[in-house]
């Protein structure tokens, strides 16, 4: 099997890192720390102390994969282009394919990382009792398709411009508006035309209600007269 030569490069240099190790170690035990004080104030109550740690925990991890576009991606090209050594690594015969590939691996080993450190600590919820295996399994799944896609809209933003700042806000800017513009529009929407199921396509680009619906287990809802509810 052919693998890059920049790829290897990359990922050698972003595992050797010493960040890489305490950042998953430092995730883990923040989520460690949660759950033995969780434990202890529901005073090992598995009908509340279960969902409490699901929830909470993964709400936390949901906010840090949605910034890692902004955290780990959204300056890796614009960093080589204000340096001005974008076009050097097109002189070798590296595919553009290739250099994006690598930067988006690199730039992405620590968010990776960081998440699959603390998913085991927030799939004990499930054997503590409270939430299903389909809760768990779901949610995990979110996280990881969140984090993904916050890692590509950084690496998209930081393709179209130069300035630090500006590629952060960018990112940020990007992924919060798909988070919080569906939902949005689905409302207005629903409101003025009334509610046809049509409109729910806008519901799924949102990774808000993806963590909503993952947090349930993606139950089937319930149809009332008036239409679909979102809690």
């Amino acid at each position: 099997m052919y693998f890059p030569p920049v790829l290897q490069r990359e990922l050698a240099v972003a595992a050797r890192r010493k960040s890489t190790a305490w950042g998953r170690s430092l995730s883990a035990g923040i989520a460690f720390v949660v759950l033995l004080v969780l434990l202890i104030g529901t005073r090992g109550n598995s009908g509340s102390s279960g969902p409490l740690l699901l929830r909470f925990i993964s709400l936390f991890v949901l906010l840090e994969c949605l910034l890692a576009g902004a955290r780990y991606t959204a300056d890796c090209l614009s960093e080589e282009k204000r340096e001005g050594t974008l076009g050097l690594l097109f002189l070798t015969p590296l595919t553009a394919l290739e250099v994006v590939l690598g930067k988006l691996l690199a730039r992405s080993l620590g968010a990776i990382y960081n998440l699959l450190a603390i998913l085991p600590v927030f799939a004990l919820s499930f054997l503590i009792g409270g939430v299903t295996g389909a809760q768990v399994f779901s949610t995990s799944v979110l996280l990881l398709v969140t984090v993904i896609f916050s890692l590509a809209a950084g690496l998209f933003v930081s393709s179209m411009g130069k300035n630090n700042h500006a590629v952060l806000m960018g990112a940020v800017a990007l992924v919060a508006g798909f988070a919080l513009l569906p939902p949005t529009f689905w409302k207005g929407l629903s409101s003025v035309f009334g509610y046809l199921e049509f409109w729910d396509i806008l519901l799924y680009l949102s990774p808000a209600f993806g963590y909503n619906q993952a947090l349930r287990g993606w139950r089937p809802e319930v149809r009332t007269p008036a239409g679909r509810c979102w809690h």
